[in-house]
C-alpha cells in the first residue's frame, strides 16, 4: 500500500515519493515531520505502518483464505483482497485515524494530506495486490502430459 500511495501522491499531487512516509510519521511524531522530514522520522513511519496495519490486514486475508471451504481461484482471491482493502480503508481511515488524530494532534493529518479518492485507491490496490500475491505464492500444478522424469 505504501508503494501505491508513494507513486500516486507523486504523480497526482506532485509530492515527493517519500511524502506518504512523512504523513505516517507525522501521525505519531506530529506536524513537524511534514515540513522537516529526517531519515529517523521516516523510518518510524515505515516501521509503524509495516508492523501495524499492513501486518494486521495481511493476516486477515490469510485467515479468510485459510478458513475458506472452497478452493481459492483468481476471482475469489481478488474479491477477498478487495474486501480486505475496503474494510482496511473504513477501519483505518474513518474509525481509527480521524478520532485518534483529532485527539492527538488537534486535526486529522491524514485527511488533510491524502484526499479522496486517493486514500481509497491506495487501500483497494493494497487489497488487490495481496490477493494477487497470494495467487503468486501458490504451488503450481504439474502440467498434464509433462515429463515426470525431468
Amino acid at each position: 500500500m505504501a508503494m501505491t500511495m508513494m507513486g500516486t501522491l507523486a504523480l497526482v499531487y506532485g509530492r515527493s515519493p517519500l511524502f506518504p512516509l512523512q504523513v505516517m510519521s507525522a501521525l505519531l511524531l506530529g506536524d513537524s515531520v511534514l515540513t522537516n522530514p529526517t531519515p529517523g522520522a521516516l523510518a518510524v513511519g515505515f516501521l509503524a505502518h509495516q508492523t501495524g496495519p499492513t501486518l494486521f490486514w495481511s493476516r486477515l486475508l490469510g485467515f479468510m483464505v485459510g478458513y475458506s471451504k472452497a478452493p481459492i481461484d483468481r476471482t475469489k482471491a481478488l474479491l477477498f483482497g478487495l474486501l480486505v482493502g475496503t474494510v482496511a480503508q473504513v477501519i483505518d481511515i474513518y474509525v481509527v485515524m480521524g478520532p485518534s488524530q483529532q485527539a492527538r494532534n488537534g486535526h486529522n493529518i491524514w485527511a488533510e494530506n491524502v484526499r479522496f479518492p486517493w486514500d481509497w485507491v491506495g487501500h483497494l490496490v493494497f487489497g488487490l495486490s495481496m490477493g494477487l500475491f497470494y495467487l503468486w505464492l501458490q504451488p503450481r500444478e504439474p502440467q498434464a502430459g509433462g515429463d515426470a522424469g525431468s
